[in-house]
């Protein structure tokens, strides 16, 4: 399993636009693990697009207590 391409848009800034357009055609994407476990939402939060992140979870990108590492942190 690798990083599909909402995985890579996450990545970094600036892609709000793009991941939302994908988000309506599929929004279960949102909950689709990467090549090393992590949401879509990991790596948005990780590249710190606020509007990304709230794309993500506005469309079930799971938040709260359901996001967590890979290995359960």
């Amino acid at each position: 399993m690798g990083d599909g391409r909402l995985h890579d848009l996450c990545k970094e800034r600036g892609n709000a636009g793009t991941v939302a357009a994908l988000l309506l055609s599929d929004a279960g994407l949102a909950l689709v693990p990467g090549k090393h476990g992590r949401l879509p939402l990991h790596y948005a939060c990780q590249s710190g697009d606020a509007a990304t992140v709230a794309l993500l979870l506005a469309r079930g990108g799971r938040g709260g207590g359901d996001v967590a590492e890979p290995d359960g942190r």
